[in-house]
């Protein structure tokens, strides 16, 4: 099924649109109540020297500089969508993205990027990027942990597909969520279901 998606996207990207927007609609009309408790589950858990927040319209421009900005190794694993302005600002409008993203605490500058991709039969795709200052302070495993929480909140269930060879994300993930393998994608590629880890601590104070 995923493959197949994904193929549909690549191949069709006009008609890739119209699906995303029908399914867009539906699941909103199924979960009404996303933002409230997305921006409850962010606040709740950002991590210590960081704040978690959705994403408005108007963070079109500074997100697409800062993923614009990152090394293109950033990029080696990671790209869900093209991340020009025009392409941020109609996922941030729509429904089928749940986007947020990570900023400094004292300077409010973005120093990460996640959403969860969802769709209409109760299902959401995580995936995000946090740049190379911010990695291995324990910010991608807080992130992992609020997915699966906003998740778990909505009743749907969480996966995301990750490449093997990407063992940071595949630790991360690990130690955010309680994961299973499901399905080997293309690639290399491996799709895994996520679901809430309870003894996770709430807040993974940064490395100083």
């Amino acid at each position: 099924m995923v493959s197949w998606l994904i193929s549909i996207k690549r191949r069709f990207p006009w008609l890739w649109r119209v699906v995303e927007n029908v399914n867009g609609t539906f699941f909103y009309m199924r979960h009404r109540d996303i933002l409230q408790v997305t921006e409850a589950v962010l606040e709740e858990n950002s991590p210590a020297g960081y704040r978690f927040s959705l994403a408005v319209e108007e963070d079109s421009c500074s997100l697409s500089l800062f993923l614009s900005g990152q090394p293109e190794e950033s990029f080696r694993y990671f790209r869900p969508h093209k991340f020009d302005e025009k392409t941020l600002r109609r996922i941030i409008k729509g429904y089928s993205y749940l986007v947020m993203k990570v900023t400094d605490a004292v300077s409010g500058e973005i120093s990460g990027y996640f959403f969860l991709r969802c769709f209409c039969n109760n299902r959401a795709f995580a995936g995000l990027l946090v740049d190379n200052e911010t990695c291995n302070r324990g910010v991608g495993t807080s992130i992992w942990m609020v997915c699966s929480k906003i998740c778990q909140r909505l009743g749907i269930r969480m996966f995301a597909t990750i490449d093997e060879k990407n063992l940071p994300s595949l630790r991360s993930c690990d130690k955010g969520t309680e994961i299973v393998a499901k399905e080997r994608l293309s690639g290399d590629y491996i799709l895994v279901e996520c679901t809430i880890k309870d003894n996770i601590n709430k807040i993974i104070s940064p490395v100083l």
